[in-house]
């Protein structure tokens, strides 16, 4: 992806109007700076360019992008955040918040997707130590559509004594049959499901995998008040959608961040 930054990173506003909609290129912050860091905020107020991709990250060597927070100010517009499969790179295309997470005071939905990938990992969010996903905001794990490189669907992921907020989690079901896994959101470590909503598709044709949400927390089904909308499969053969509360957590180790490359 075109706009990498190769300046030292640092908290920063997204323009009012930015040169572009790539998250990597530092002309559209100010200061001049991509936020890459887990102290570092990135903010957003009003833009005129509200689809923004993250791709590249801005070391140049890999796609994870690395935040502290996300805070979206009074008034701000309504974006929405792609992890897109970039070109440059093999690795998945991640985002990941290691301070405070996400803060919405825009009064308006915020929308995250965590794209399917033929040929690459799926897109991949993760909040780590204490990190919320917040309120007003939707995350999309979207599933996989081919059975050779996109087996996998997207996926959120908690770690440490984070909370997915009163976020919504859709887990879109898998495209094509024989796909393993549709969109999934795992509740891991200490994390906590508090008061989110999670909608979990089923796969849209016969053999396609449905969306999940996975709880392998401690204490063991750590859910709070949340919601869980599984959506029965609408097609013969297809996998129907639900949670899967378990203390089981080994399933998602090759995907740990703990242990990315």
């Amino acid at each position: 992806m075109a706009g990498i930054c190769t300046l030292q990173a640092g908290s920063a506003t997204w323009n009012l109007s930015p040169v572009n909609n790539h998250w990597s290129k530092a002309a559209n912050w100010t200061p001049a700076t991509v936020p890459y860091g887990e102290g570092d905020v990135a903010s957003f107020g009003v833009s005129s360019i509200i689809d923004v991709v993250l791709g590249d990250a801005p070391n140049g060597t890999d796609a994870t992008n690395i935040v502290g927070d996300i805070v979206f100010s009074v008034g701000a517009s309504a974006y929405t955040f792609t992890l897109s499969p970039t070109t440059e790179s093999y690795f998945a295309t991640i985002l990941e918040f290691h301070g405070a997470g996400i803060t919405n005071n825009s009064g308006v939905a915020q929308n995250f997707i965590a794209t399917r990938s033929d040929t690459k990992n799926s897109g991949r969010f993760y909040f780590l130590n204490s990190a919320s996903a917040g309120e007003n905001v939707v995350i999309t794990n979207q599933g996989g559509n081919n059975v050779t490189g996109g087996a996998y669907g997207a996926f959120t992921q908690f770690w440490d004594y984070s909370t997915a907020g009163q976020a919504t989690f859709v887990n879109e079901g898998g495209q094509v049959s024989g796909t393993i896994y549709g969109g999934v959101t795992d509740l891991l470590d200490y994390s906590s499901a508090e008061s989110a909503t999670f909608i979990n598709e089923p796969g849209a044709i016969s053999g396609a995998a449905a969306g999940h949400t996975f709880v392998g927390t401690s204490p063991p089904g750590n859910i709070g008040t949340s919601t869980f909308i599984n959506n029965a499969a609408a097609v013969p053969g297809a996998e129907g959608a639900g949670p899967k509360l378990t203390e089981e957590s080994q399933r998602v180790q090759p995907f740990s961040p703990r242990a990315r490359p």
